[in-house]
């Protein structure tokens, strides 16, 4: 399924994100406040939602229910599991108008584009520091550069 930007009319204002429903958009913005009132009993990290935290604790102990019956390769979330579903379709359906490579996912292109454009949407709300793809933020904020290290068993 394509989802079209007019889709998605609930912009963030802090960041490139977009919602089809207020209520998401609200929740996202939960997490530009840098309140995070959840913790993580086995390592102190902290979390914006709950469900956050119960995620995070599902890495602690390797959990990770969602499981592709082609491959055998598992995941935390179900999203996790259908965007690597796309992968064994082989099909690509997004290309990248600068260079022509080819994403079987949007957002993969989306963050690619970000290679072109020198543009770093993804900002630390501690330090400032910006990153094209969201990933990249996500393992600046698990480093001990803000003394909140973030240690997973890994599966």
């Amino acid at each position: 399924m394509i989802v079209h930007t007019a889709d998605l009319p609930f912009a963030c204002d802090l960041c490139p994100a977009k919602f089809k429903r207020s209520s998401v958009l609200k929740t996202h913005k939960l997490t530009h406040t840098g309140v995070r009132r959840f913790e993580c009993d086995i390592c102190k990290h902290r979390f914006h939602l709950k469900g956050a935290l119960k995620h995070h604790i599902l890495a602690h102990y390797g959990i990770r229910p969602y499981k592709c019956e082609d491959c055998g390769k598992s995941y935390r979330r179900s999203w996790g599991l259908k965007v690597h579903r796309y992968w064994h379709t082989g099909i690509k359906r997004f290309e990248c108008d600068f260079c022509k490579l080819r994403f079987s996912v949007k957002t993969k292109l989306a963050n690619h584009i970000y290679t072109h454009t020198g543009e770093k949407p993804y900002k630390c709300n501690i330090c400032g520091r910006q990153y094209g793809e969201r990933y990249q933020l996500k393992a600046h904020r698990c480093t001990a550069l803000h003394g909140n290290p973030l240690k997973l068993k890994t599966a």
